[in-house]
């Protein structure tokens, strides 16, 4: 695999103010679903709704290495803000930053 779903050494990756927006998060959430190495995502002012922060979600529930994900300063509320809480919840040594 290329990319982060295949990467063997990235532990950070910082991607604040790039305007990945939902289909970037999206992106993103398909190639981290099974990425055992990446332990920081930053992700904040992104333009990111609750769309993209459902997707994020959903990668959270099949990825066991992240540690924080970080997504200040979106468009986030109601139910993608939910999914994102109930996620980490029940991950332990997740910190989750809305």
């Amino acid at each position: 695999d290329m990319g982060l779903k295949g990467n063997h050494t990235l532990k950070k990756l910082f991607l604040y103010e790039n305007n990945i927006s939902d289909s970037g998060a999206q992106a993103l959430a398909e190639m981290l679903r099974h990425n055992h190495t990446l332990i920081l995502l930053r992700l904040d002012t992104n333009n990111i709704t609750d769309r993209g922060a459902q997707a994020l979600a959903e990668m959270l529930k099949d990825n066991h290495t992240l540690t924080l994900l970080s997504l200040r300063n979106n468009n986030i509320c109601g139910h993608g803000a939910q999914a994102l809480r109930d996620v980490a919840k029940k991950k332990l040594g997740l910190s989750l930053y809305v």
